[in-house]
């Protein structure tokens, strides 16, 4: 179900998709990136954590095993070209799904700092920052913390197996760009 305005723009955009086409013999293929991120593409939050990160003010919040739901710009742009060969109607995702641990700890490897080894509560960590949104700056939003204790994960098997996609650069290779740019 989608959380937020964006994720029901998406979702009504692909409905309206399907009903403007179900009388034809048109064939097309809607492809759903999560976060996309590139050296290009650094959206203001991963500044943030970033920065945090390296600074050592990065703790976790809620319990391990939330997921970072994000694609490099370079796996969008080669999803794109094989939804071209497919021949259906499809709605497909693209996720490189990993735990917010281990990226946070690959950034830390990469920039040789200690990481983080604190835990948060998450559901007070979310009430206390939406009481300070707007009162003080804060390192990113509250929807921003919401996905750091995300659990959910985006299934791509019908991509892969329909697109015969398979994943380049993996996420890791994407947050090493990332961290040449911003280091």
């Amino acid at each position: 179900m989608p959380a937020n305005g964006h994720e029901r723009t998406k979702l009504t955009a692909y409905i309206l998709a399907e009903e403007t086409y179900k009388d034809t013999t048109l064939e097309y293929s809607v492809l759903r990136p999560s976060d996309v991120i590139g050296t290009k593409m650094i959206s203001r939050f991963l500044f943030a954590l970033f920065s945090a990160v390296t600074r050592g003010r990065f703790c976790y919040f809620g319990p391990r095993g939330s997921t970072a739901a994000c694609v490099h710009v370079a796996d969008v742009a080669r999803a794109l070209i094989a939804c071209g060969d497919v021949r259906s109607r499809a709605l497909f995702n693209r996720c490189s799904d990993c735990l917010w641990e281990d990226l946070i700890s690959e950034i830390t490897r990469l920039v040789a700092v200690r990481g983080p080894r604190l835990s948060l509560s998450s559901l007070p960590s979310r009430a206390a920052f939406r009481a300070l949104e707007g009162l003080v700056r804060l390192p990113f939003t509250s929807n921003r913390l919401a996905s750091l204790t995300n659990r959910s994960t985006y299934s791509t098997t019908r991509f892969v197996q329909e697109c015969e996609f398979t994943y380049s650069p993996p996420m890791f290779g994407g947050i090493y760009d990332i961290v040449k740019v911003l280091g």
